[in-house]
């Protein structure tokens, strides 16, 4: 993959999981340099925890 991606699922359809399988495998084949993750402030630490218990991901934070 080249270029810019956007994840927008509906709610509950498990954007957090895809994003970490998109996120890992990009990481892997060193396809990503840097990652943007948007994500409303109630849900940072969800996503955050979430990526890092099940796909070692580990981010910083900005707000």
């Amino acid at each position: 993959m080249r270029g810019r991606a956007l994840l927008a699922d509906e709610v509950g359809l498990g954007k957090t999981v895809e994003a970490g399988i998109v996120l890992s495998e990009l990481l892997r084949r060193r396809l990503a340099r840097r990652v943007l993750v948007l994500v409303p402030p109630g849900l940072v630490a969800q996503w955050q925890e979430e990526l890092r218990r099940k796909f070692c991901l580990d981010f910083v934070t900005h707000d």
